[in-house]
């Protein structure tokens, strides 16, 4: 479907789309866990790291 360097810039872009995307929900799911850990069931979440 992608041809030449096309692909590998398709690629390079899409890996770096999901690196942020990870930064950003590691963000985010610490401040909805410090905002609702007193009425959440933390035991039963996965770990974080």
């Amino acid at each position: 479907v992608f041809g030449g360097a096309g692909g590998g810039y398709g690629v390079l872009i899409l890996g770096f789309v999901l690196v942020i995307l990870g930064a950003a929900w590691e963000r985010l799911r610490a401040r909805l866990l410090r905002l609702f850990g007193p009425v959440l069931p933390l035991d039963r979440l996965p770990p974080s790291a």
